[in-house]
């Protein structure tokens, strides 16, 4: 089963250090999914606020890497060309930040592979297991500082 809604959103400020656009929801985002036969259903409030999907503007690469790429290039690869923070992704972006900071409550692995799951079913192809992973080998210290 897929998200239930579109919920509305509205922009609330720009973080001055990772040029990071920060939204708040203006009605609950749904979602509805059947794991080994339950359903698992949950509710992002309205009110919540993120930031998009949590991807670095840039990739800091190792000095001896840099030495041997042109100057351009040294100061970093431009991740959000192929990864911007807001895109097809979005309602499960909000999801799976709203499930980090119910760490408590749900499992790191259920909120992962709830987010895997709702990336398939908004239609996000190759950028799904990038993603997925990312968040599986980077995730923990955004889950555990809840």
């Amino acid at each position: 089963m897929p998200f239930l809604n579109q919920p509305k959103s509205e922009r609330i400020g720009v973080d001055p250090v990772t040029g990071r656009v920060w939204r708040r929801l203006l009605e609950p985002l749904v979602h509805e999914m059947y794991i080994g036969g339950q359903l698992i259903r949950t509710e992002v409030p309205s009110g919540f606020e993120y930031d998009g999907a949590s991807i670095p503007n840039r990739a800091t690469l190792p000095d001896w890497l840099c030495k041997l790429l042109p100057m351009r290039m040294r100061w970093g690869i431009p991740i959000w060309a192929l990864f911007p923070p807001i895109g097809k992704y979005d309602r499960p972006a909000i999801l799976h930040d709203f499930l980090y900071s119910q760490a408590g409550n749900t499992p790191r692995c259920l909120a992962d592979a709830i987010f895997y799951e709702a990336m398939l079913e908004d239609g996000v192809k190759w950028r799904r297991p990038i993603m997925f992973y990312a968040v599986r080998w980077f995730g923990g210290g955004a889950y555990h500082s809840r």
